[in-house]
C-alpha cells in the first residue's frame, strides 16, 4: 500500500502559491501581534498561551504567522540623531543606522503614554518628527501615531535633501534569515520596502495639512514636491548613494 504524502507546512503552502503551484490546501496566514500584545498587557491572555512566544501561539491555534521585516536600513552620514521622551534623552548617535526613514517609528516609546521626539541635526539645519501614544492605545496593543511630520515648512526641504544625498543603503538580509529561522514552518516573512511615492509624501514626509499648503510655497519647492508625487519618489528626486 502506498503511504499518503505528509501534509505541507504553512510555509510550504505559501511558497507553492507564490510559485504558481497547487498546495495541499489553502494556506491561512494572519497576524496576531495586536491581539497578543493587548491581552499580555491586560493580563487576559488565555492560560494555555502564557509564556509562549508569538510563533508558538500561532502554532498552537493552527494559524500561520505573517511577519513584515524591513529589508534595508539607511546610514545617515553627517547626521546627529537624538531621541527624547518627555524631558529625558534616550538616545544620541552620530551617523545613525535607522529603519523606516523618515518616520523611524521603531525609536518611539510605545509602553508609556507620552510623546517621543526624534531630531536630526545637520550642517544644513534640523528636522524633527514626533510620535505620540495614549494610555488607551497601550492597553489596546496598538502602535504610536505621528504627531509631527518631518517637513513642516519650505526650508526643511534643503535639510532633507542634504540628508538623503549622503544616505547609504545597508541591507538587513541576515536579520531576515534569522527571523525566518525563528518563525520556522508556521509562517512566512515578507521583506518590505518603502510605500509608493504619493503615500510617502502624504503619510510620512509632510502629512495632509502641510501637503495641501505646500502648493503656496515658492516655485522651486512646489516643483520638487510635485516631482515626488509624479515620479519615483524621494529616491529619484534625491539620489541615495554611498558617500564617496
Amino acid at each position: 500500500m502506498t503511504s499518503s504524502p505528509s501534509p505541507m507546512t504553512v510555509r510550504e503552502r505559501v511558497l507553492a502559491v507564490l510559485h504558481g503551484e497547487k498546495p495541499d490546501r489553502l494556506p491561512f496566514v494572519d497576524r496576531l501581534e495586536i491581539w497578543h500584545k493587548h491581552h499580555t498587557r491586560a493580563g487576559t491572555l488565555p492560560a494555555e498561551f502564557i509564556g509562549m512566544s508569538l510563533s508558538d501561539v500561532h502554532r498552537a491555534v493552527g494559524i500561520g504567522r505573517q511577519k513584515f521585516v524591513a529589508c534595508y536600513a539607511l546610514k545617515l552620514h553627517g547626521v546627529e540623531l537624538t531621541v527624547t521622551f518627555g524631558r529625558k534623552q534616550l538616545l544620541r548617535q552620530t551617523d545613525p543606522l535607522v529603519e523606516e526613514f523618515p518616520l523611524m517609528s521603531k525609536l518611539a516609546v510605545d509602553d508609556r503614554p507620552g510623546v517621543t521626539s526624534i531630531e536630526l541635526r545637520t550642517l544644513a539645519g534640523r528636522l524633527r518628527v514626533q510620535h505620540e501614544i495614549l494610555a488607551s492605545m497601550i492597553a489596546d496593543g496598538t502602535a504610536t501615531y505621528v504627531k509631527e511630520h518631518l517637513i513642516k515648512e519650505e526650508t526643511d526641504y534643503r535639510t532633507l535633501e542634504t540628508i538623503l544625498e549622503r544616505a547609504e543603503f545597508v541591507p538587513l538580509y541576515d536579520r531576515i534569515y534569522g527571523i525566518e529561522a525563528e518563525i520556522g514552518d508556521i509562517g512566512y516573512v515578507v521583506p518590505t520596502v518603502q510605500r509608493i511615492p504619493f503615500q510617502q509624501v502624504l503619510l510620512e514626509y509632510l502629512g495632509e495639512t502641510v501637503l495641501f499648503y505646500c502648493r503656496c510655497w515658492t516655485s522651486i519647492w512646489r516643483t520638487r514636491c510635485t516631482g515626488w508625487l509624479t515620479c519615483a519618489g524621494p529616491t529619484s528626486s534625491f539620489p541615495i548613494t554611498s558617500p564617496a
